[in-house]
């Protein structure tokens, strides 16, 4: 059977006869492969660069990440992926549904924020490298330090290693080094930082400018350049060192696996709550989506556990002489921990050259990504204005912006998680509106029309509860069970406080009559200031028979209790 589609991709619309429905026709690898370029460079930035390892503070197990990404991430790129391709438009065409149209401003938003945060970590990683480049680099030696400051450089510390002397990891020359480059304010620091970050966007405004061709060639290059460098390294240290099996391991092990800790963790790769990934109008129309997302999902999440097997390998090499906790953020992690656990492999420099062009690499790739498409979608509403200078006025918008971050780069944590749950919720959003309000039969209808198969029920089902899986797991939102006042007691004293009880207490100006400030609510008579007249008074003694006189007054004397005093 013969169908015909519209071909939106050429400047004039022509009839195309395609005789490409079936299901033999349905896997295009070309495609696919073009996805996987796309969807990695979309993807992959500092906060994914390591899920797995547990040195961080906020990391997820490998079988639950699974789990979220089939339930959560596959599921909304799924949706996300075939709405472009069927509409063949960004997310905010004049013909949008008006809900929908206003949840994709707020997205536009945060993909704004998201890239000037992963900019920042471009631009960090950029000085960083330079410095790390001198024979002796500035993070393994102490200099230009505090006398009052004890700071043990990365020689010394491998001469206490061999006496069994353990360091703290906050006394090392990388940790000081550290807070010199992202946490001090003096002149020539601040200098270099503006200078790098406008490097940074100046060359994003040529690489996102380019061609559709050339800029996929870019992603390609990022893509390969993951694959085979981390593949190397991890071959490297199957030979060099006996830490991998233990990596591996203790990567593997359910201990202490909590099951809220990592939901965050699969909104980035996945684009959910961001505008997601745009093909640049040179994929088919026809790829089968759902063999695409979930093929990059195997490829992502195979080179995250990689990438987190390296991680923990030198990590593991680090404790043998340095006391490390938790690393707060990505951010240190690169950047501190990283770099001096590197001062105690072979072929030091190779790490260093890997984890470092590894991030450049995925950065700039990034960056372009979210450039070029919101410049696109920015286009689509305005389309007097031409594209290049859309993206000369977002690099420019996000140069503006990135430089209040710069000054303090690496406390952007709290930021982070805080995009991270607007994501989700407005996540949430779009797709209860798809789902909910367009109608899950119409869009299962679509994806026949449009691609010659009915989704499965699997599919259908996720969709159907998806937004609620966003917006109802336990744990998103809930606090740390630290969270109150810094004193254990007092805490201790906020769970067991009782609203209810506290209501029924005495509120009034009134007698305290023991420890429990429990209180009668019975009125106080002043006897020396009182105009009554006595014998009236006595009144209140006398409402019975003569046997029953000085019952228990309904009225406490004061003057009763000053004679007692």
């Amino acid at each position: 059977m013969r169908h015909y589609y519209l071909d939106y991709r050429s400047r004039s619309s022509s009839v195309t006869d395609k005789n490409e429905f079936s299901a033999s026709s349905h896997f295009r690898w070309q495609s696919i492969k073009k996805f996987l370029f796309v969807a990695h460079a979309f993807s992959l930035n500092s906060f994914s660069f390591d899920l797995f390892s547990r040195v961080l503070v906020v990391h997820a197990h490998l079988f639950l990440y699974i789990i979220y990404a089939v339930g959560i991430g596959i599921s909304y790129m799924f949706m996300d992926f075939f709405i472009k391709q069927y509409t063949r438009k960004l997310d905010t065409g004049k013909l949008m549904n008006p809900l929908l149209k206003g949840v994709s401003y707020g997205i536009i938003i945060q993909t704004d924020l998201s890239a000037i945060l992963h900019a920042i970590d471009l631009a960090d990683s950029v000085r960083f490298l330079l410095t790390s480049m001198n024979k002796t680099p500035a993070w393994s030696k102490c200099q230009n330090l505090p006398p009052n400051i004890s700071c043990v450089s990365s020689q010394d510390i491998k001469i206490k290693c061999n006496n069994e002397v353990i360091v703290n990891l906050k006394h090392t020359s990388a940790h000081l080094n550290y807070l010199k480059l992202f946490a001090g304010l003096d002149r020539n620091s601040l200098s270099m930082r503006f200078f790098i970050i406008a490097i940074v966007w100046i060359c994003n405004f040529f690489i996102a400018s380019i061609t559709d061709t050339a800029l996929l060639r870019i992603f390609k290059l990022s893509f390969l350049w993951g694959v085979f460098s981390t593949t190397f390294i991890l071959i490297f240290l199957l030979f060099s060192t006996q830490y991998t099996t233990q990596a591996f391991y203790e990567i593997m092990s359910l201990k202490n696996s909590s099951y809220n800790k990592g939901i965050n963790l699969v909104t980035d790769p996945f684009g959910v709550g961001l505008i997601g990934v745009y093909d640049f109008g040179t994929m088919s129309p026809f790829t089968m989506v759902d063999n695409a997302v979930l093929i990059f999902a195997m490829v992502f999440i195979a080179m995250a556990f990689a990438r987190s097997l390296i991680v923990r390998v030198l990590y593991l090499k680090l404790t043998e002489c340095v006391k490390v906790d938790l690393a707060e953020s990505p951010h240190y992690l690169l950047f501190a921990i990283l770099p001096l656990s590197t001062e105690f492999m072979d072929a030091h420099k190779i790490f260093v050259l890997y984890i470092y062009l590894y991030m450049m690499a995925a950065l700039v790739a990034y960056l372009a990504m979210f450039t070029s498409t919101m410049s696109r979608l920015l286009h689509s509403e305005f389309c007097s204005v031409k594209t290049i200078y859309i993206i000369g006025l977002v690099c420019f918008l996000g140069f503006i912006q990135s430089l209040p971050l710069t000054l303090y780069s690496g406390d952007t944590m709290g930021l982070f998680f805080g995009l991270n749950t607007c994501t989700l919720s407005l996540g949430a959003i779009k797709v209860a509106i798809v789902m909910w309000v367009y109608g899950v039969q119409k869009f299962s209808t679509d994806i026949q029309f449009w691609l010659g198969f009915e989704p499965t029920s699997f599919w259908q089902n996720l969709w159907t509860v998806l937004p609620l899986f966003l917006t109802n797991l336990a744990g998103i939102l809930k606090s740390s069970y630290k969270h109150g006042p810094p004193e254990i007691e007092d805490r201790k004293k906020r769970r067991n406080f009782d609203k209810v009880a506290q209501n029924r207490k005495c509120k009034h100006n009134c007698l305290i009559l023991d420890e429990t400030f429990d209180c009668n609510h019975l009125p106080l008579t002043f006897r020396r200031k009182s105009n009554i007249n006595n014998d009236s008074l006595t009144n209140i003694y006398e409402a019975g028979p003569s046997n029953e006189r000085h019952r228990t007054s309904s009225v406490l004397d004061i003057a009763n209790l000053d004679a007692q005093k």
